[in-house]
């Protein structure tokens, strides 16, 4: 467990049991869940994680591991605050709004993203020294981002001379995607030995 500030808090557990008594098929599962709010008004984000993995040893020297998880994030809110030390001008000249002041607009503001896997990874072991690792892992991605966002320059972002009504834009995006990914691996592991430099 981990807790802090400013009104950070979070739990990761990683828990690792064999299905049966011979300890042929450990199976760890690990997992996250956290939140931290920033030093801007509508900041907080938060992550969930959970990912089980299953292994069987089909021999001595060789080993199948099945891996799946999970990642939410529901709701990173982006932040954008005044420019100048905190306190944009406004076309008046007079000092706008304090640094905690959030022109994105955190109501309206956030990052939706999932992320789901499922793969294996299958290692051998040739000798003591000499070992085989091929893995396939397919990820599939969903996330929408919309905010709510003041003009990059202070003096655009203000409607009328006053200062009064700050203007904003829109905008959202969508994320799909599936990706696959494989990798083979050989390893060589070997002693040097002891070695002495000189002083």
């Amino acid at each position: 467990m981990r807790f802090g500030s400013p009104d950070r808090a979070g739990l990761a557990f990683d828990f690792s049991q064999p299905l049966t008594e011979g300890g042929r098929l450990p199976f760890p599962v690990t997992g996250l869940a956290s939140g931290i709010d920033g030093n801007v008004d509508g900041s907080r984000t938060e992550r969930y994680m959970l990912a089980p993995s299953l292994t069987r040893k089909i021999s001595e020297t060789t080993e199948l591991t099945v891996q799946a998880g999970i990642i939410r994030d529901p709701g990173q809110r982006p932040c954008a605050v005044p420019a100048r030390r905190g306190r944009p001008l406004r076309p008046s000249g007079r000092a706008g709004h304090s640094y905690d002041f959030n022109l994105e607009g955190p109501e309206w503001s956030g990052l939706e993203r999932k992320q789901k896997w499922i793969g294996y990874e299958v290692t051998h072991r040739f000798s003591p020294g000499v070992m085989l690792t091929h893995a396939l892992r397919c990820t599939h991605l969903e996330a929408e981002q919309y905010s709510i966002m003041a003009p990059p320059l202070a003096a655009m972002a203000w409607v009328d001379p006053n200062g009064s009504e700050l203007c904003r834009l829109g905008s959202r995006f969508l994320e799909h995607s599936r990706m696959p990914g494989t990798d083979t691996r050989l390893e060589f592991r070997f002693e040097t030995g002891a070695a002495m430099l000189p002083c």
